[in-house]
């Protein structure tokens, strides 16, 4: 197994440009051709995998080749950029179906590319990709996958395909998060059909899994309280064709409920409120709260499903009544400056951290 010589003289034409583009981490249009060679190669070497084979001889085939390209096998490695080098291929099986990974260097990091091919008609074809290609200021998001996810159902007659990535960089474990689905239909070009992001601790674990028409996420976030830092929220989707829409859970706990309830817009944040709270949350709202919470969350002995957050905002202190049904539905039913005289009872598991996806 030989790497073309069109892909190495665009990987040495790469590094001779390393550093003379910060504005986009040195990333331009000949990245695209080095992805798409690099795409193309890995395509033909498929045709020695059949559809039982084994990926991982196969995997380790490629990587083996590429080896010349990575500045990870002795070769002399630049400080700040990675332009003309890439990292291993990684590739998965999924049934009939075969995810190929690919990463090529930029500043500061690596620009993964990922592809699924699928046994069709006696050979693999590849029927879905995501690049990141446009390489303007406001646009290059630049990402490391952390997952991808194939199965469930669109609600019709195709697939999900569900992508998680965290922004590379030099330094720093907060930064952005991508989410991204997709659906599949035979015959019909992917449609992506939800491009979301946020920012987060990406040191944890971003998880995330595709159903029946379901698809559901989590990762670690900051606090409002700085000094609890880091919580765990799930982002929950229900999928109707190409129809999106967020779905309970919106958190693990009766703190990270009061924490998202304040971070998002009141479009969001009504379904999950009383009616008379738009006004408390209109003041509350930011995208960046800043608070301490106020000692241990109480239940409400005499009404079983609810409990009250305490929580200093800046001098003001805001109490916040939070109903919880099994499993992890919440709702907020009340918000002001006085505690609820029948919410005594501590309860300090109420808040111990949680997760969706517990370890395998």
């Amino acid at each position: 197994m030989v790497v073309p010589d069109e892909l190495v003289t665009t990987m040495h034409t790469l590094r001779a440009q390393a550093g003379k583009r910060e504005e986009s981490r040195d990333a331009y249009e000949l990245l695209t051709t080095a992805k798409h060679q690099l795409r193309d190669w890995i395509g033909q070497q498929l045709s020695h995998l059949d559809a039982n084979g084994d990926a991982a001889v196969l995997e380790h085939d490629l990587n083996e080749a590429l080896k010349g390209l990575m500045c990870s096998s002795g070769n002399s490695c630049p400080q700040d950029t990675w332009l003309g080098y890439v990292e291993q291929v990684r590739l998965k099986r999924l049934g009939l179906d075969l995810v190929v990974e690919t990463s090529l260097g930029i500043q500061c990091g690596f620009d993964d590319s990922a592809y699924l091919f699928s046994w069709r008609d006696g050979k693999w074809a590849r029927r879905w990709e995501s690049e990141q290609n446009d390489y303007s200021t406001e646009k290059y998001k630049p990402q490391n996958l952390s997952a991808v996810r194939v199965g469930g159902s669109d609600g019709g007659d195709g697939q999900l395909l569900l992508t998680l990535g965290t922004q590379p960089w030099c330094s720093s474990n907060w930064r952005g998060i991508y989410v991204r689905l997709w659906r599949l239909r035979t015959g019909i070009a992917p449609q992506l059909i939800l491009d979301d992001s946020d920012y987060g601790f990406v040191a944890d674990e971003v998880e995330g899994s595709v159903g029946q028409g379901t698809a559901l996420v989590e990762y670690s976030v900051i606090s409002l309280d700085k000094g609890v830092l880091i919580r765990r929220t799930p982002r929950a989707f229900q999928i109707s064709g190409d129809r999106v829409e967020r779905v309970a859970p919106f958190a693990l706990s009766p703190r990270g409920f009061v924490d998202e309830w304040i971070a998002r817009d009141w479009k969001e944040a009504a379904g999950w409120s009383g009616r008379t709270l738009a006004t408390v949350h209109r003041e509350l709202h930011s995208d960046s709260p800043n608070g301490e919470f106020v000692r241990d969350t109480l239940h409400c002995a005499k009404t079983p499903d609810l409990w009250q957050v305490g929580v200093d905002m800046g001098g003001e202190r805001i109490y916040f009544l939070v109903r919880w049904k099994p499993p992890y539905r919440f709702q907020m039913v009340g918000a002001g400056p006085r505690a609820s005289p029948g919410c005594t009872e501590k309860d300090p598991e109420a808040d111990a951290p949680r997760t969706l996806f517990p370890p395998r």
